[in-house]
């Protein structure tokens, strides 16, 4: 089997057994093996398109919400890998973020984000079925907004308010400390593209944490559900279930 590691330098210890027992790849193995985070994960999703298994390192202030084997379960895993008893399982699809002719595919989530100590005044639309649907009835001010779907929604999304989507094919809006009367997050229709114009002011998107790109006024993000599907590796001896790592997640915030 090949492999593909991604790690964070403080990781380095614990990946010994995997040059051992595996042909390391830099790239087209048959899944990417990620010790780290989830900051870490995510920029694996980002460069891979293999399968991936995201074993945590225990670092402070990590959740490592995608895994279910921690560092303590290398040996395990390894003997799991060889000997082929896993499962490769889909989380769901990427969200395919469009700005400026250009293709972004995001795991957590898109922000718009107003420049510092400035607002940024954003207004929301909808795209169904070949049919244009103004979601707000004027551009909302304040720090930004967050699109996000099933697979991002208990990162920043659920921090600043807004709901835990379940669903696979749904999207979320969730505004960050909004100067207005509407504050709720909006879930846009199934199916639907997800348009965010900059009315007023100044800022960035950054897709997974990351700056993609300067944003102005008059310009239009676009978000979708796309195609491309992220998968993981799980074995059945270790398996979490949604509502221990959401306790993980919360035991975090305390």
């Amino acid at each position: 089997m090949k492999i593909m590691l991604e790690h964070r330098e403080t990781a380095t210890p614990y990946l010994k057994k995997f040059f051992e027992k595996f042909d390391v790849v830099s790239e087209g193995g048959d899944l990417c093996v990620v010790v780290g985070g989830d900051g870490t994960f995510m920029r694996a999703a980002g460069k891979h398109d293999a399968p991936i298994l995201l074993i945590r390192d225990g670092a402070k202030g990590s959740v490592g919400w995608y895994s279910d084997v921690s560092v303590d379960d290398i040996g395990m895993v390894v003997e799991k890998l060889i000997s082929g008893q896993y499962q490769v399982e889909t989380l769901a699809n990427k969200l395919e973020v469009k700005f400026n002719g250009r293709s972004s595919y995001v795991v957590n989530d898109a922000v718009i984000h107003a420049q510092e100590g400035r607002e940024i005044s954003l207004q929301v639309n909808q795209i169904s079925n070949g049919r244009f649907e103004r979601l707000t009835p004027k551009a909302i001010p304040g720090d930004g907004a967050i699109i996000t779907g099933k697979i991002g929604s208990t990162a920043y999304n659920m921090s600043a308010g807004g709901p835990i989507v379940r669903d696979p094919d749904v999207m979320c809006v969730t505004f960050i400390a909004p100067d207005s009367p509407l504050r709720n997050s909006i879930i846009p229709a199934r199916g639907s593209a997800i348009e965010i114009e900059v009315e007023k002011s100044r800022g960035s998107l950054l897709n997974d944490g990351t700056r993609a790109a300067e944003v102005d006024e008059g310009d239009v993000i676009t978000a979708t559900v796309s195609q491309q599907q992220l998968r993981v590796v799980t074995f059945s001896e270790k398996r979490e279930d949604f509502s221990e790592k959401f306790g993980r997640v919360l035991r975090g915030k305390l």
